[in-house]
């Protein structure tokens, strides 16, 4: 019975994993398809890739910036919607409510795995989980006290009775 609620309870926990796992993919994925849309509005802007707005937003290739998850590139694009923020070309502009939805997107995905991780090593290291193996730890070795204590008052019964039942820790 008591097992019953410390697995359920772990079954949930790697669900939020899995769940936070999936929104951070996919708030990558939604910056990384928004990189490329957004460096060719700055191709065609004047000078395009040699002008300076261009070296300002891209200091390396649009694909190097998309290609870590959530990582650089997250930084990067929060650099963007400062810059965007003081721009004063329309096309510019224009981006950075996709672009700062986007990072909240991102922000949030972030949190929610790191909240799970966090749950998750509490359950494993505190909580439910790690009350749930110290109890049986507890049974175990009470249990083993009463089989060496049985064993003790047999002539019938070997010294290391108890053992055959335990793996040896």
């Amino acid at each position: 019975k008591e097992w019953t609620g410390v697995h359920a309870t772990q079954l949930n926990l790697w669900d939020a994993q899995a769940e936070a796992e999936a929104m951070v993919a996919a708030a990558d994925d939604n910056l990384d398809d928004f990189i490329p849309l957004f460096a060719n509005t700055m191709r065609g802007l004047p000078g395009g890739e040699k002008g300076a707005t261009w070296s300002l937003f891209f200091k390396v290739a649009p694909y190097e910036i998309a290609a870590p998850v959530l990582g650089d590139e997250l930084a990067a694009v929060k650099r963007w919607s400062q810059l965007m923020g003081k721009s004063k070309e329309a096309q510019l502009t224009a981006h950075k409510k996709q672009l700062d939805h986007l990072i909240v997107e991102a922000d949030a995905a972030l949190k929610a795995r790191s909240d799970a991780a966090i749950a998750g090593e509490h359950f494993r290291t505190q909580g439910a989980l790690a009350a749930f193996v110290l109890n049986v730890a507890k049974k175990r070795d009470g249990l083993a006290a009463d089989l060496g204590s049985l064993a003790a008052k047999s002539s019938l019964l070997p010294r290391n009775y108890a053992s055959r039942f335990f793996r040896r820790r």
